[in-house]
């Protein structure tokens, strides 16, 4: 995001918006109890982080337990350590495992205290999902008012982007900047990624809901 040396920079925003299970779960416990644990925390992110979390605690237990049976394929209320099914391959030196009490004690209380913690706040805290677009929002002040301009992104091949700047706004020098910063960010020249929870130029956008930088996390995509 460029401004005229004078002109002063919008505050950051903290839009309102749904929580993401991507959102939910971006800090990860500090420990693990078994080698298994952060294959499927990524999984579970991986899996259902576009989805919205629920309000109610019981759904979101159910849910993680869920998606705990499908990777293990034992139940969340089994006993012992049970293995990773998806992880765990014929050359492995030892076995992938995580523990069911363990998750169901500690990892799904955990997320669920987070949600409550930011449904209390009575709205979500989404800071940080502009930081990928800021470079993309050029704001100049001339004599007579303020000019916003936007960088286009479109590709001439697989691999090569090119930036144009377009004018979308010319106002008065007395505008509310911030408001008009913040609608031109949900404007058409900018979208939201369910996976990641980043609004990004539409031009590095893989589809309506997944940027490119997810399509090649999960899909396998090469730009």
């Amino acid at each position: 995001m460029c401004f005229d040396d004078d002109l002063l920079t919008p505050l950051p925003l903290s839009p309102k918006g749904y929580l993401t299970f991507a959102g939910l779960m971006k800090i990860q416990p500090e420990t693990w109890q078994r080698n298994g644990d952060l294959y499927l925390w990524h999984a579970l992110r991986d899996g259902i982080g576009y989805r919205a979390v629920p309000k109610d605690s019981n759904e979101i237990r159910t849910l993680i337990s869920g998606e705990f049976e499908r990777f293990t394929g034992k139940s969340i209320d089994a006993c012992g350590d049970v293995a990773l099914s998806h992880y765990v391959t014929n050359n492995s030196d030892s076995d992938i495992v995580v523990n069911p009490e363990f998750w169901r004690e500690t990892v799904i209380t955990s997320l669920i205290q987070s949600s409550e913690a930011h449904f209390l706040r009575g709205n979500i805290d989404l800071s940080g999902i502009y930081d990928s677009v800021r470079d993309d929002i050029r704001i100049t002040r001339t004599e007579t008012g303020i000019t916003i301009e936007v960088s286009v992104i479109n590709w001439d091949g697989p691999h090569t982007p090119v930036g144009q700047w377009i004018l979308v706004k010319e106002l008065p020098l007395d505008c509310k900047i911030e408001a008009e910063y913040a609608k031109v960010l949900r404007s058409k020249y900018f979208k939201f990624c369910d996976y990641c929870c980043t609004y990004n130029n539409v031009g590095h956008m893989f589809d309506k809901r997944m940027c490119q930088g997810c399509a090649s996390h999960h899909l396998g995509v090469v730009y």
